[in-house]
Formats: C-alpha cells, sequence, structure tokens
C-alpha cells in the first residue's frame, strides 16, 4: 500500500510553479520503498512528459532508513527543499497513518543524524586546528603587514588574507608559497608568502 509521505509546492521569480509529492510504500518482504515525483503546475504550454520521476529506494527496514533515504532524495535531485525547513507536522501526520513505530523511528533518524551532524563537524574543527596549529606564528608574523581595520560588512583584509591561508594549509597541507590573488570586497589582495 502506497502513502503520501510529503508534499512541498514551490515557484520562481519566472512564474514557474511544481510541487513535489513523495510516498512511503510497504513491500512484500515487509521493508518499505520510498519513491517521489515533481509536477510543473499549471501546464499552459507544457506536457506531462516534464513530470520528474524519483528513482525509489527500496528495503528500507526501519523509520532511521526511512530517514536517510528521505534526506538522500532532497540532496542528490535538486528538490529546492531544505532539509532542516521541511514541514515536520506534515511529516509526523502523514507517517502516523502510515506507522506509529515507523514514525517515532523516522524523527529518532533525525535525532541521530542531527548528533553525528555535531560530531562531524567537531572531528573536522579539531583537524583543521591540528593541521594549523604548528604554523599560527607563522601565519601570525606573515599577516602583520596587512591591514586590521574591519571594513563595513566584510571585514579586514588580514581576515580574509588568513581565512586564504589557512583553507589553502587544509586543503594542501602546506603553507601556500609563490604569488597569490586573494578576493576582498572592494578588489583583490596579490600578496607572496
Amino acid at each position: 500500500m502506497t502513502h503520501l509521505l510529503y508534499r512541498h509546492t514551490d515557484s520562481n521569480m519566472g512564474g514557474d510553479s511544481w510541487e513535489w509529492v513523495f510516498f512511503v510504500s510497504s513491500d512484500q518482504d515487509r521493508t518499505w520503498s520510498l519513491s517521489g515525483k515533481m509536477t510543473p503546475l499549471g501546464f499552459g504550454d507544457r506536457d506531462e512528459s516534464e513530470v520528474l520521476l524519483v528513482h525509489p529506494v527500496q528495503g528500507i527496514q526501519d523509520g532511521i532508513d526511512l530517514y536517510d533515504g528521505f534526506r538522500s532524495i532532497l540532496g542528490t535531485h535538486e528538490t529546492g527543499i531544505d532539509p532542516d525547513s521541511v514541514d515536520l507536522e506534515q511529516l509526523t501526520q502523514n507517517l502516523e497513518k502510515v506507522s506509529l513505530s515507523l514514525s517515532d523511528e523516522f524523527f529518532q533518524g533525525l535525532s541521530t543524524f542531527e548528533k553525528r551532524e555535531e560530531e562531524n563537524d567537531e572531528r573536522e574543527r579539531e583537524r583543521r586546528r591540528l593541521l594549523i596549529e604548528p604554523f599560527s606564528s607563522v601565519i601570525d608574523d606573515f599577516l602583520e603587514q596587512f591591514s586590521a581595520d574591519r571594513r563595513k560588512y566584510t571585514g579586514s583584509i588580514r581576515g580574509a588574507i588568513r581565512i586564504y591561508i589557512e583553507n589553502y594549509l587544509v586543503d594542501h597541507g602546506e603553507l601556500p608559497t609563490g604569488l597569490h590573488d586573494v578576493s576582498t570586497v572592494g578588489g583583490t589582495v596579490l600578496f607572496e608568502p
């Protein structure tokens, strides 16, 4: 049996509008499938061939898998739907019509995802800190030659170059060498470490 999971209507400044609809289905092997489609609204000159079908995610064991699949579809099909701003009340109402346990597990998946994201963010911050720390005094000494005056809304040139150097260091494992062109509001800054 197929059940509505989520419905989202959107439009752009050009006057086009569309609707994403996602479904959850119970399969014969006691697993779940997740599918969806995007339909342009107000067809006018359009034809039905513009309907975009989402390849189903099958073999979903529980609500945690369903949450992961739903979030994955939102991200991989350019739906324009921010997973963090999904109407949770609509999801809750629709999932509770399907299965209370599936609903509970789905929101457990949301909590698990948020916890994993926080842990990943913390690991990434620590990784960056460990890569940058041995070079921090060299970076600080080099940055002294640039203005620390903050520009309205944009920060300072020194801050922009610091971010550039730190990102370069994290990406390449070494400090930049040679001539570099760093974009800042009001122009670019050429520097050579």
